[in-house]
C-alpha cells in the first residue's frame, strides 16, 4: 500500500549541505520598539521607487497605446476598403440566396402537391 521513502542521499553529505544553508534561512528579527517607523520609513522608501518608475512606465505605455490606436485606424481603412471593393458581390450574393430561399419554398410547395396527387392517384387506382 504506502512505500516508505527511503533517502539515497549520504547522510554526511546532507548534514555538510544543511551547515552551509541553514544561515541563508535563518530569518533576522530584530527587536525595536520603533518597528512602525521602519515600516513607515519603508513604505515611503517604496512609493519614493514607484514615483521614480511612473514616468518611464507612462511612456512606455504610450508608445504602446500609440502603436494599437495606428493598427486599429490601419484595420478600420483596410475594412472600409474591402466592404467597398465587394458591396456590390455582396448584395448579389443575398439577392441570390433570397431567390434560392423563393426556389426552394415553391419546390417543397410542389413536391407537397405531387405527393397528395401520387397519393390521389394511388387510391382512386385500388378503387378501381
Amino acid at each position: 500500500r504506502e512505500k516508505i521513502m527511503e533517502s539515497t542521499i549520504d547522510p554526511n553529505a546532507w548534514k555538510v549541505e544543511v551547515e552551509n544553508v541553514a544561515p541563508l534561512l535563518k530569518m533576522r528579527q530584530e527587536v525595536d520598539n520603533k518597528e512602525w517607523r521602519t515600516h513607515l520609513e519603508q513604505t515611503k522608501e517604496l512609493h519614493e521607487g514607484i514615483d521614480a518608475k511612473v514616468p518611464s512606465t507612462k511612456e512606455s505605455l504610450g508608445k504602446i497605446a500609440g502603436t494599437i490606436s495606428g493598427a486599429v485606424e490601419q484595420i478600420a481603412t483596410r475594412e472600409k476598403y474591402i466592404n467597398t471593393q465587394y458591396k456590390s458581390l455582396v448584395d448579389e450574393y443575398r439577392e441570390m440566396q433570397e431567390q434560392l430561399q423563393d426556389v426552394s419554398k415553391r419546390y417543397d410547395e410542389r413536391n407537397r402537391e405531387v405527393s397528395e396527387l401520387t397519393n390521389d392517384l394511388t387510391r382512386i387506382s385500388e378503387s378501381l
